[in-house]
């Protein structure tokens, strides 16, 4: 995604703290479409990610969540973060279904 410079100050969607997390992008690869930031030293953001995880300061909220996307349910029967995958999402409502394996 065009427009990305370095020192600029962007936000970056964690989908661990479900949070945008200030930071500010360290390197620019205009011909791969990549961007590096401060928050993810030595990970390269490029395509979807890029597009979905990264965001200029005062950018639009993210998008909703997509079946077959990994995401993590928290169980209180077991007090820890299970991972799963979405099932079923309702864009509308933000309501998702999630499958978990055992």
């Amino acid at each position: 995604r065009a427009g990305y410079r370095n020192g600029q100050a962007v936000q970056y969607w964690s989908t661990t703290h479900l949070a945008w997390i200030d930071c500010v992008v360290t390197n620019v690869d205009a011909g791969q479409g990549a961007v590096e930031v401060t928050c993810k030293p030595g990970q390269w953001l490029t395509g979807e990610r890029l597009r979905v995880h990264l965001r200029a300061v005062g950018g639009k909220e993210p998008p909703g969540y997509r079946v077959g996307q990994s995401v993590e349910m928290y169980s209180a029967s077991y007090s820890t973060w299970i991972p799963c995958t979405v099932a079923r999402a309702d864009a509308q409502s933000g309501a998702i279904q999630v499958s978990q394996k055992p």
